[in-house]
């Protein structure tokens, strides 16, 4: 038994080599265009931490001129799987738990894509919550 619970932590300090790393704003509709005066999203970072392995974090955000207030309500989901989805896309899935339940969380990445078809964004988020509730997020891929 304590061999396997080395084995786990090793592997999550270390990552997955396929994990690729990156900075994202995402929002709601896919190709969305920010106008610069109120957008609100998401911000997606995915990183490696020290002692955590490969990681997802995700700040709520609104840039712009606005009267508007948005919770960071600021998330570090710790990724536990990462797989290839063919044409060269991933799919990193990681989890949260917090007092009311397990958050879990799905990317899709396809930076790497090597098909012609197209795709609603080069990454796409959903959030699961506790309750089942589903959010889905794309990133903004520029102009």
């Amino acid at each position: 038994m304590k061999l396997i619970v080395i084995f786990l932590v090793s592997f999550s300090v270390f990552g997955n080599e396929n994990f690729q790393t990156g900075v994202f704003e995402l929002y709601s509709t896919p190709k969305y265009q920010p106008a610069g005066s109120c957008d609100v999203g998401i911000r997606l970072v995915l990183d490696r931490a020290e002692y955590l392995g490969d990681i997802i974090a995700l700040t709520n955000f609104v840039d712009g001129y606005c009267d508007l207030y948005v919770d960071p309500n600021f998330r570090v989901f710790q990724i536990s799987k990462v797989e290839s989805i063919g044409c060269g896309s991933w799919n990193y899935s990681g989890y949260l738990f917090k007092a009311d339940g397990e958050y879990q969380v799905e990317i899709v990445d396809n930076r790497r894509r090597t098909c012609d078809d197209v795709v609603p964004g080069i990454i796409v988020l959903t959030e699961t919550t506790p309750n089942g509730e589903k959010k889905v997020s794309f990133s903004y891929d520029g102009p």
